[in-house]
């Protein structure tokens, strides 16, 4: 008797994988944005995050991490920021082929 796994699809949501985030990336790794998770305490996170251009479908990449891990420098659609550790957290991403 052979034991059959479900595929991921089938798979409920709560064994899925959380999106990863762009403080997870390793420094000189690219990725794409695929939206946005800000606390529901700080909402004004959502609206200064798309104004730097952390918006769905916009190439990013982590430039250089602090020896303490925050803050990050990130590169994003050409430009640089500077983000706090809670910040990039915020960013949901989908890494890039090297």
């Amino acid at each position: 008797m052979s034991s059959v796994l479900p595929s991921a699809a089938a798979a409920p949501a709560s064994c899925l994988p959380p999106p990863a985030t762009l403080d997870q990336l390793a420094s000189g790794q690219r990725a794409r944005v695929r939206g946005l998770a800000v606390p529901a305490q700080l909402p004004e996170w959502s609206r200064q995050l798309q104004d730097l251009g952390f918006v769905p479908g916009a190439e990013v990449q982590l430039l250089r991490r602090s020896v303490w891990g925050d803050p990050l420098v990130v590169g994003v659609e050409g430009s640089r920021f500077a983000l706090r550790r809670a910040e990039a957290q915020c960013v949901q991403i989908e890494a890039l082929p090297a």
